[in-house]
């Protein structure tokens, strides 16, 4: 467990979410039940960049058809 927590960190330092998330995801239930909260908010977190990145290749192919 206390690997795993070292990954998050370090995944978190280098500002990869989406890898701190895998790694928490791999911690026991009981540690993970702690994190739960965090773990929902950085889940959404990604959901949103996600869209986000959808929304802005949307916007870009938009603007393509109207050149």
């Amino acid at each position: 467990t206390a690997a795993v927590v070292v990954d998050v960190e370090e995944s978190l330092a280098r500002g990869a979410l989406a890898d701190a998330v895998r790694a928490a995801r791999r911690l026991e239930p009981a540690q993970r039940a702690v994190a739960s909260g965090w773990l929902a908010a950085a889940e959404e977190r990604l959901l949103l960049e996600q869209t986000l990145a959808v929304a802005r290749a949307q916007s870009a192919v938009a603007l393509a058809a109207l050149a």
